[in-house]
C-alpha cells in the first residue's frame, strides 16, 4: 500500500497537518514503560520516524505540520525535539511537560519550535495544566 492508496489526490499548496505523531527510530527513542494512563497504554509496534512522515507529506501535498508529542514518552520530548531542530521550516510541536518545569526549560522548548503543551485528564499526577508554553 502506498500513500496514494490512502489519500486520493493531493492537498492544496501550503496545507498543514495540525496533529501528527512520530515514533522512533525506536533504538534512539524507545517508549517509556513507566507511563501509566487509565487502562492500557498505547505503544507503537513499528517505527514512523520523521523521515517517513515527511515523505508521506510530500506524496500527498502537505508542506508543514504540528507534531503532538506522544504520551508514552511522558515528558521526554527528545524525539519531537530532534525533529523540530532538524526541520524548523516545516515543523512546530506540542510538548508534554511536568508541573515542575522551569521557565528556562519552557524557553528552550519554545525556541526549538514547541508552541503549546498537551494535557490529558487521564494522567495528570505530575504534569502541568494546559496552557501556552510561552505564557
Amino acid at each position: 500500500m502506498t500513500n496514494r492508496d490512502i489519500v486520493s489526490g493531493t492537498f492544496p499548496p501550503g496545507s498543514c497537518d495540525c496533529h501528527v505523531h512520530i515514533y522512533g527510530p525506536l533504538n534512539r527513542f524507545p517508549p517509556d514503560d513507566t507511563f501509566s494512563g487509565i487502562g492500557s497504554r498505547f505503544a507503537p509496534t513499528r517505527e514512523y520516524p520523521i523521515e517517513l512522515l515527511l515523505q508521506t507529506w510530500k506524496d500527498i501535498g502537505i508542506s508543514r505540520g504540528v507534531i503532538a508529542h506522544l504520551g508514552d514518552q511522558e515528558s521526554d520530548n527528545a524525539v519531537t525535539l530532534d525533529a523540530l531542530r532538524r526541520y524548523p521550516d516545516k515543523l512546530r510541536g506540542i510538548a508534554t511537560i511536568k508541573r515542575d518545569i522551569s521557565d528556562r526549560q519552557l524557553d528552550e522548548l519554545n525556541e526549538a519550535g514547541f508552541k503549546g503543551v498537551a494535557w490529558s485528564i487521564s494522567s495528570q499526577a505530575n504534569r502541568a495544566p494546559a496552557g501556552n508554553v510561552t505564557g
